[in-house]
């Protein structure tokens, strides 16, 4: 239960809110285990092949600090900016990333605001889908030469990038 002005506030309630909320949002504990994660996040989970019991459960930052490991500059980032805010360094933290599925390219924003919660400093992240407006943004083009000549081949790279 968590206490406001009048009364308590059950998990169950805290959900319903969290749930009328587009965004794909999750409530992190000090040591990143999901606490509450809303219906968009699992909806979001279920779309992309991960049963939606398996979405609501485990260490985010432990997912993510795996993913740096095997080389992901992006999971490293996201896993710095998330304990800059719990231990208070960041007031936020804001990444825009990509997330390509089978089908599509698509562009997130991560954001990550600090939460305390029975005197331990948690996490609420929030994922929005950027992707219209990464659409229409103009990209910096790289120059990739070909292996068999000479000639440059311009191509479009989008680069994640912190929102902040």
């Amino acid at each position: 239960m968590l206490r406001i002005s009048g009364g308590e506030l059950s998990t169950s309630q805290l959900k319903g809110i969290l749930d009328t909320l587009p965004n794909h949002i999750a409530l992190l504990d000090p040591v990143g285990e999901l606490l509450l994660v809303n219906e968009a996040w699992l909806k979001f989970a279920a779309d992309n092949g991960m049963p939606r019991r398996q979405a609501a459960v485990g260490n985010y930052l432990d997912v993510c600090r795996r993913s740096a490991i095997q080389g992901d500059p992006i999971a490293a980032k996201t896993v710095s900016g998330i304990e800059q805010v719990m231990k208070g360094r960041k007031a936020s933290f804001e990444l825009d990333y990509p997330c390509d599925s089978l089908t599509e390219k698509r562009w997130f924003r991560l954001h990550v605001m600090p939460v305390n919660l029975w005197g331990d400093r948690c996490a609420l992240i929030s994922h929005s889908d950027i992707t219209p407006r990464e659409a229409m943004a103009p990209r910096k083009p790289t120059v990739k030469k070909k292996k068999t000549t000479k000639s440059a081949v311009r191509s479009v790279t989008p680069r994640a990038r912190s929102a902040d």
